[in-house]
């Protein structure tokens, strides 16, 4: 989550500061899902593996979106850097993308956010609506806090906890559920991964830890943890932050994409 102000899991009101569009936003594909169930979805037998033959083109450039523009991704070669002042919601291809788009106003914390700066869950400027357009026209992958409100919002299935492998949604994508602290983040880091435009999304690290077992917290409030915990708190820059590890794998998955 490589942007603090756009994105950071703890970024609260005065962070956020990406103002709403005043262009109108076209339509999201429709997800093609019977009755509307965002829920439905079909499990791959297999875990992600790529077939024999398949391509990874390790050379092709990839709009990186809603990210810092020093962060993990700048430098890099072959890499479209769409940081706040080039607005993300503008990009219109051509090339596969990797979408980090703000999660303040979708995540566990949005009802808090809410509640002490009076923004209303879901109001991100059409950030996500944006990212999610972007992945499914040109195909790459998007990255969200685990259990956010934004895929129920907009008809993608939530991945299931804890299962290892990659889930095929009815539209064509796939979603996957994936913690960071196997990548080296301090923290665990639930992650949700939407992934569009490929056959064979690449297998991922997964290993899973208990919420009591990650080496860091993210809570920066004492009534959210138990008494005693001793554990240090990161602060929202680092909780932001995409392992170099983990940004390499969502690399790899967009340069997979047709």
């Amino acid at each position: 989550m490589p942007f603090s102000g756009w994105r950071g899991t703890l970024a609260a009101g005065p962070d956020f500061r990406y103002p709403p569009r005043a262009t109108h936003l076209p339509s999201l594909p429709p997800a093609r899902q019977p009755n509307g169930d965002a829920k439905s979805i079909s499990v791959s037998p297999h875990l992600g593996v790529p077939s024999a033959g398949g391509r990874v083109y390790n050379d092709a450039m990839i709009a990186a979106l809603y990210v810092e523009k020093g962060g993990c991704y700048a430098g890099l070669p072959n890499i479209d850097l769409w940081c706040e002042a080039r607005d993300a919601r503008l990009y219109a291809g051509p090339h596969p993308v990797v979408a980090h788009p703000p999660c303040s106003r979708w995540c566990r914390l949005a009802g808090l956010v809410e509640a002490r700066w009076g923004h209303k869950r879901g109001e991100d400027g059409g950030c996500f609506h944006s990212a999610l357009e972007s992945v499914r026209k040109w195909g790459g992958v998007l990255e969200h806090p685990a259990y956010t409100d934004a895929f129920a919002a907009f008809g993608v299935p939530s991945p299931e906890t804890g299962l290892p492998g990659w889930q095929r949604t009815l539209d064509g994508g796939w979603i996957t559920y994936v913690e960071q602290h196997a990548y080296g983040h301090p923290a665990k880091k639930a992650t949700w991964l939407y992934a569009f435009g490929l056959d064979d999304p690449p297998p991922l690290r997964w290993t899973f830890v208990r919420d009591n077992e990650s080496t860091a917290l993210v809570s920066w409030c004492g009534n959210h943890v138990k008494s005693g915990e001793t554990r240090p708190r990161v602060g929202k820059k680092v909780a932001s932050a995409t392992p170099i590890a983990f940004r390499d794998v969502l690399l790899d998955i967009a340069r997979r994409c047709r």
